[in-house]
């Protein structure tokens, strides 16, 4: 269990981390990168969409915790 809750917290950490290395690029592209031919438009929706899937939610982090600290785990989600 401890194995499963360290892989979470580390896809977590990805997922978040391509968000922000993302966010800066689209950010920084400017009004260009509103536009479906530029392909930071493709990225930006690719990479927000994964911050949506159930295995990086922020309520894994919860239980991820849980089971870090040695409590008891209130859900399945691991």
């Amino acid at each position: 269990m401890q194995a499963r809750a360290e892989v979470r917290l580390a896809a977590s950490h990805a997922v978040a981390s391509a968000v922000q290395a993302v966010d800066l690029l689209y950010v920084g592209a400017g009004a260009s990168s509103l536009y479906a031919q530029c392909p930071l438009e493709r990225g930006f929706r690719d990479v927000h969409a994964i911050t949506l899937h159930i295995g990086v939610h922020p309520r894994v982090l919860e239980s991820a915790g849980q089971i870090l600290l040695g409590l008891e785990l209130d859900t399945p989600l691991i």
